[in-house]
């Protein structure tokens, strides 16, 4: 008894227990190996999911209890199922396949797995939550438990695939994943060390998807797809999703500029110590490369690469340049919110009031 379709990512689903072979036509020439994978683990349930093939039609799983025979336990669509009502500590292998034109794949290896134990299931840490930064960046909290030494955290993407291990050897209960594509969506999960036994708890159940920021089309038109920092890195442009912008156009031989400057960067630590969800992007008129990594290095944002002169320039007529120092402040949706950041009053108050634009 007990299979249920958990996430079916917007496709509609069927689910039968014992629905039995459905047949043995010629098999789909598969272009990429077919996988499953283990989601969750309970001591009375198993979670499986697959990356769906885009001409599968339907998938069918079959399960087979340690050396029992083969049974077809779910035909229908989606990429994730939950089998339910097993015994504690005993193992299952399942298998899948899926038609296509009314022809059938091969079946996937046979997965191994095993439900828990009712005295590992005790030690199941709580679900974690995860929320996005921006589009780059997930911050991930847990509750860990008393006498927990350290943290193992895993994630995997939202169309299945293997659970990937981000740090085994984190000591607090907060972490941030940064290097995720914009607009995507995640699921994470941790488990615990605790001193006392030397042993590993079980996996918290995963969390829902959580989505990354989603950068809007105005960002793309203006900006680079990539930007740099003082430390001479890459950093992409998903990094600006979800934020208040600033484009601060500015020069080191320029004295109000080095005036200016200081104190900007006083405000954008404050508002980001903040929490909130602000970013400048520095514009150069610096008279070569090596003036603007020397200015560069004074400022905690980020920047166009000087290399990318007509970025730089396109910015410069977008925004009716004249005169630097200037700051354009823009909304998350791309909006000028201040045509005047150096003159005006800016508060972290309305940093957040712009956020919620």
């Amino acid at each position: 008894g007990g299979l249920s379709q958990l996430y079916g990512m917007g496709m509609s689903h069927r689910a039968l227990e014992g629905g039995g072979c459905l047949g043995s036509k010629p098999t789909v020439e598969d272009s990429k190996p077919f996988l499953l994978y283990e989601h969750d683990v309970t001591d009375y349930s198993l979670t499986l999911n697959w990356q769906t093939v885009r001409r599968a039609d339907f998938y069918e799983l079959q399960m087979r209890p340690g050396e029992g025979e083969w049974r077809s336990i779910f035909n229908g669509t989606g990429n994730f199922a939950r089998k339910k009502n097993l015994s504690p500590g005993s193992e299952y292998e399942f298998r899948m396949r899926y038609s296509s034109n009314g022809n059938f794949s091969e079946f996937t290896e046979p997965l191994l797995l095993r439900t828990l134990t009712t005295e590992l299931s005790v030690t199941r840490m709580s679900m974690p939550s995860a929320d996005a930064i921006d589009g780059t960046t997930m911050r991930i909290l847990w509750n860990k438990p008393a006498r927990t030494i350290k943290s193992e955290l895993q994630m995997k993407q939202e169309d299945g695939g293997a659970w990937i291990t981000i740090s085994d050897k984190l000591p607090g209960s907060i972490a941030r994943k940064k290097g995720l594509k914009a607009g995507h969506g995640y699921l994470f999960r941790t488990r615990g060390y605790n001193r006392d036994t030397e042993t590993w708890s079980a996996y918290s159940e995963p969390t829902e998807i959580s989505y990354t920021k989603s950068l809007h089309p105005v960002f793309r038109d203006l900006f680079p797809e990539q930007l740099t920092n003082a430390e001479g890195e890459k950093v992409s442009l998903d990094h600006l999703a979800g934020k208040v912008v600033g484009i601060y156009f500015s020069a080191h031989w320029c004295p109000p500029c080095r005036q200016f400057t200081p104190m900007l960067a006083d405000f954008y630590k404050r508002v980001k110590g903040e929490g909130k969800k602000f970013e400048i992007v520095f514009v150069s008129q610096d008279m070569d490369n090596y003036a603007f990594r020397g200015y560069l290095d004074q400022m905690p944002w980020l920047a166009v690469p000087y290399r990318d002169a007509r970025a730089r320039a396109n910015l410069g007529s977008r925004f009716g340049m004249r005169g630097i120092p200037m700051l354009k402040i823009l909304s998350p949706h791309g909006e000028v919110v201040c045509q005047d950041g150096v003159r005006e009053a800016l508060s972290p108050d309305l940093i957040s009031r712009w956020e919620r634009m």
